[in-house]
């Protein structure tokens, strides 16, 4: 946890940045806004859990199946662009 005097100072330090380089800020923001979200991980280590168990109770066919849809959601989850509320 930041201190008083080291958040205010931090705050000032963003806003000089701000002003002195708006295209550097505006990259962080955006990086920062394609980040996946905690519920996005959780889905992605539940699926990532099922493959097996369906591999086990289904076989091999429908394992390649989840198998396939796990990778094919993992792609689309973490390169969607995230924006945070």
């Amino acid at each position: 946890m930041l201190s008083q005097e080291d958040n205010r100072r931090l705050n000032e330090i963003e806003e000089h940045l701000a002003l002195t380089d708006p295209a550097f800020v505006a990259r962080m923001r955006a990086r920062k806004a394609r980040r996946p979200g905690i519920g996005a991980l959780a889905t992605i280590a539940v699926m990532w859990a099922a493959v097996p168990i369906i591999g086990v109770a289904g076989g091999l066919v429908p394992a390649l199946f989840a198998g396939l849809a796990f990778v094919a959601g993992t792609v689309l989850v973490l390169r969607r662009p995230f924006r945070r509320a």
